[in-house]
């Protein structure tokens, strides 16, 4: 049978032959380090060869990927958290590690998996269950979030990450009035907290209390992020060192809701490399969090030039050109984006979104359509799809697209009220009836609700 280091192995694709005695896993990671700051490169140049020197070592192996982290080079970090989780598969912190930056890397059910490593040698750390209810909200399996988050709050119920949590899961479920107390009590301690009054401002929209959303709303204001503690990933801010520790504190400064020193800071780290890319997607997104469009414009276009083909460029300035009513030059980005990245369904989102906004149902349809295709665990793509091929008529179809969105997230109001409509109009009344009958029973005052009920009236009164 093979050992749990050799699975690993297995998994990461790397020779079986390493489970061998004496046999060991790939040398330590390498990368160049040209243009870098000359701390940095005498920090892992001197880990680098501490590695070399102990190649047993699962803690060598850790601390190097550290240091890779902290200077943005977030593939070898990977690996070496990867090489020793093999080398030492009994110590979670290694897993977790892995998990995260396989997370970074966009790989969200790599990751997931990888944390279940994690939380086979420990299951009472936190800040993994946080992480994995972010995730698996992030890829539409809301249920099993629920369950991440119920568990972080068993574990470290006097933080408000693990409610917040709880709340995003209610109103994913179309549950608004049980997120809304967990809200309205975390309100008590953090009145102005922007996250809070986001999601308030969405639970009272969704119970059609328009009056409450827009007060809510109005105090949302951008710029300040959920954190919670995570002892094991603090020890990498020991090997923080030249730009990336800057990338690394600027991150910190707009988790913590400082937007204006993360600018400063990010500012003085352009001056020294004008051309990283994730600095000033980073940068770009912090000036439209301090409300001023015009300098993240400029960002972007700044970027644009020295990075044609990096795609957040092209879908972040494209809500520029729309924000300044050039549709014709927001669309050209967008498709900049699929081009560049065809399966990145966000663009494929946002082409649709603009279609949709400007009633070209049919060209709006093919967009959500190819978005659905990309990330078919996604019940709002699926949604669109309903709505638009409603809104054409085709009434079969949009059942069918509006059934499937609901087996993705079930009790969704969002989706429940417009399959009803649709039920309706199929002249299936029963169905249309108990559809909306459980709508009701998630929003009873709904002015949609109710204007589907007289829809339904409305109909069945016509065959009558």
């Amino acid at each position: 049978m093979y050992s749990r280091a050799c699975l690993l192995l297995a998994a990461l694709g790397w020779s079986l032959v390493a489970c061998n005695p004496g046999a060991s896993v790939p040398p330590p990671v390498e990368t160049r380090l040209t243009d870098t700051d000359a701390r940095v490169v005498e920090q892992l140049t001197g880990l680098l060869a501490e590695a070399r020197k102990n190649p047993d070592s699962a803690r060598a192996r850790a601390v190097l990927g550290m240091a890779y982290e902290m200077s943005g080079r977030l593939q070898a970090a990977h690996e070496s958290y990867a090489q020793a989780a093999v080398l030492d598969p009994n110590e979670p912190r290694w897993s977790y590690f892995e998990a995260l930056t396989r997370s970074e890397l966009g790989d969200l059910e790599g990751a997931l998996a990888t944390l279940d490593r994690m939380l086979a040698l420990d299951d009472t750390y936190a800040a993994a269950y946080l992480f994995r209810g972010q995730w698996l909200l992030d890829l539409g399996r809301v249920e099993e979030a629920g369950t991440a988050y119920t568990r972080a709050t068993q574990l470290a119920s006097s933080q408000p990450a693990p409610w917040i949590g709880i709340a995003k899961v209610h109103l994913r479920s179309g549950r608004p009035k049980e997120a809304l107390q967990i809200l309205e009590r975390l309100h008590q301690s953090s009145p102005n907290h922007p996250s809070l009054n986001q999601l308030a401002g969405q639970a009272y929209r969704e119970l059609g209390d328009l009056e409450k959303a827009r007060a809510a709303l109005a105090q949302a204001k951008p710029g300040k992020q959920i954190h919670w503690p995570d002892s094991w990933r603090s020890e990498r801010l020991n090997y923080q060192a030249g730009f990336g520790a800057g990338m690394m504190q600027a991150s910190d400064l707009m988790k913590k809701g400082k937007v204006t020193e993360a600018v400063e800071l990010m500012e003085q780290l352009r001056a020294q490399r004008p051309d990283d890319s994730q600095l000033l997607n980073n940068l770009s997104v912090a000036y439209r969090n301090l409300r001023q469009p015009d300098r993240a414009f400029a960002v972007l276009r700044d970027g644009l030039e020295r990075h044609p083909r990096y795609h957040p460029f092209h879908l972040n300035i494209s809500a520029d050109y729309q924000r300044m009513g050039d549709i014709d030059q927001a669309l050209w980005h967008l498709d900049r984006v699929v081009e560049i990245s065809p399966t990145f369904a966000p663009g494929w989102e946002r082409i649709g979104s603009i279609h949709f906004s400007q009633n070209k149902l049919p060209e709006a349809l093919a967009a959500f359509e190819k978005a659905a295709r990309y990330k078919p665990d996604s019940h709002t793509y699926q949604l669109y799809c309903g709505v638009i091929l409603g809104r054409l008529e085709r009434w079969e179809e949009s059942l069918e697209r509006l059934q499937r969105a609901l087996e993705i997230s079930p009790n969704q109001l969002s989706v429940l009220i417009p399959l009803g409509r649709v039920q309706a109009r199929l002249g299936r009344f029963e169905d249309a009836r108990a559809t909306l009958a459980d709508a009701r029973s998630l929003s009873p005052e709904s002015r949609p609700l109710k204007q589907a009920d007289e829809l339904l009236l409305k109909l069945e009164a016509a065959q009558h």
